[in-house]
């Protein structure tokens, strides 16, 4: 195939578990202009035996002398393909059958947008369906304070990629998919389509997982970067991050931040979303009050004259900490 419309980047590494059914999910798909790029990962199971009984012409196969880990091998893909399209598959998670014709029709119709996911379906430890937020400006805001794509689910108009240079960062380790998206919303629009397009396994030995303390780290690194080019000072970006990742700060600091985070809303370059912004960092400072064991009858009472803020039961559960702590003593 000399010029597919679509290149579909599948990493591998010892997927013996699950490769066979990621695979049938893309050669089984309503459309069919595409390439599949499967890159071995220097797999040690059976991985390459179950990749090499599929016999379809789509298929070009490479393998890793090496494991080189999964953002190099990503790279090496993106190097590869020939498609107009990019899209991403992860060798434990299932396509849907129209996934690539329903991406492909939006991007055809819609040439302003570089990026593209959808909602998705989770099986495993986990049933569930994910519903993020859907058009560009959403997804913007989203990006403060997570990565709303699922990698999986992500189509990519290539000739964003190659106009910019864009690839996934080495240093990004485990968030490489979020500081990508972010690049490439630079100088695009993105979207999430309302419609589960894929199946997203949930297991004990997935990335995520396995990495999830590295993972926060990086993620904050990239909030900090993001918050940072939004107009934020680091002292601003701090006291976010802060909330967002739940470090308890005691009840004074965290009351006497609620004029603050009304003052860093209006730094929003997009303001139809600051009470949205608004309304995320007061949840976390709820959050962390009720988390609080013991407060004082000073914060108490500190607490009473934030009339519009908290609700009658969130005040009777301060009383009974109030009264808990006085009967300790």
């Amino acid at each position: 195939m000399i010029n597919p419309l679509v290149s579909v980047i599948l990493p591998v590494y010892n997927a013996e578990l699950y490769i066979r059914d990621s695979i049938k999910s893309i050669l089984t798909q309503t459309f069919f202009d595409f390439e599949l790029i499967i890159v071995n990962d220097g797999s040690t199971d059976n991985t390459e035996e179950i990749i090499l009984s599929f016999k379809d012409n789509r298929i070009r196969y490479y393998k890793n002398a090496n494991n080189l880990k999964l953002i190099e091998t990503l790279n090496f893909g993106l190097n590869l393909a020939k498609g107009k399209y990019i899209a991403r598959i992860d060798a434990d998670d299932i396509s849907f059958s129209d996934r690539l014709e329903i991406q492909v029709h939006f991007l055809e119709n819609h040439p302003e947008y570089g990026i593209i996911g959808s909602f998705a379906e989770t099986f495993g430890k986990k049933k569930e369906v994910i519903r993020y937020v859907e058009d560009d400006v959403d997804i913007r805001y989203a990006l403060i304070t997570h990565n709303p794509f699922i990698h999986s689910s992500v189509m990519l108009r290539r000739s964003i990629l190659s106009y910019y240079n864009l690839k996934y960062n080495q240093e990004q380790l485990h968030v490489e998919d979020y500081d990508m998206w972010i690049r490439i919303l630079h100088h695009s629009k993105g979207k999430i389509l309302p419609v589960i397009l894929i199946r997203y396994r949930l297991h004990s030995e997935q990335l995520s997982e396995i990495h999830s303390t590295l993972q926060l780290m990086n993620s904050n690194k990239i909030q900090s970067s993001y918050l940072k080019d939004l107009g934020f000072n680091m002292d601003e970006i701090e006291i976010v991050l802060t909330l967002l990742n739940n470090c308890l700060l005691n009840v004074s600091h965290l009351l006497g931040l609620m004029d603050k985070i009304n003052e860093l809303s209006l730094k929003l370059p997009f303001p139809e979303k600051r009470d949205q912004f608004l309304e995320t960092l007061l949840k976390k400072i709820i959050n962390q009050l009720q988390e609080k064991k013991h407060i004082t009858f000073k914060e108490f009472l500190y607490l009473l004259k934030q009339k519009n803020i908290f609700s009658l039961k969130q005040k009777c559960m301060f009383i009974f900490k109030v009264f808990n702590d006085e009967q300790n003593k």
